[in-house]
């Protein structure tokens, strides 16, 4: 069994291992900086240090990051890198069995799926993702 917290940001939903998510919050202030992926939005302050803002739709998907910046972050670390997701949304945590990635998967990066309300939804491998940033 992996626990996972179930977010939503833009249209997608995902799931972030719990052990990997250290804090939700309230979006903060931004410092816009010059960025190398489009995804990112800019640094924030959390607890006393400042971390990548990075919308994890457009992270996810490569895509720019909306205009506006989505209301919470979840903050999250993986191979000793930190980074604040933005997402429109965090549902709950849920703790379900991890199936593999099937064959044809093309989706994001991802540890496996979890089924949730009849849908399978990526349960993100957080250290992959903060590889492309």
């Amino acid at each position: 069994m992996t626990s996972y917290l179930l977010v939503r940001s833009g249209r997608a939903r995902y799931g972030v291992p719990l052990s990997e998510v250290v804090e939700v919050m309230d979006a903060a202030e931004v410092v816009v900086v010059p960025a190398a992926h489009p995804a990112v939005r800019g640094l924030s302050a959390v607890r006393g240090r400042l971390l990548p803002r990075v919308h994890l739709e457009g992270l996810v998907t490569g895509q720019a990051r909306p205009a506006v910046a989505p209301p919470t972050l979840v903050v999250a670390g993986a191979g000793g890198r930190s980074v604040a997701f933005e997402v429109d949304e965090v549902d709950l945590a849920a703790q379900g069995q991890v199936l593999p990635l099937p064959a044809e998967w093309t989706g994001p990066s991802a540890i496996g799926v979890a089924q949730h309300d009849g849908d399978l939804i990526p349960v993100l491998d957080v250290q992959a993702l903060l590889a492309r940033l």
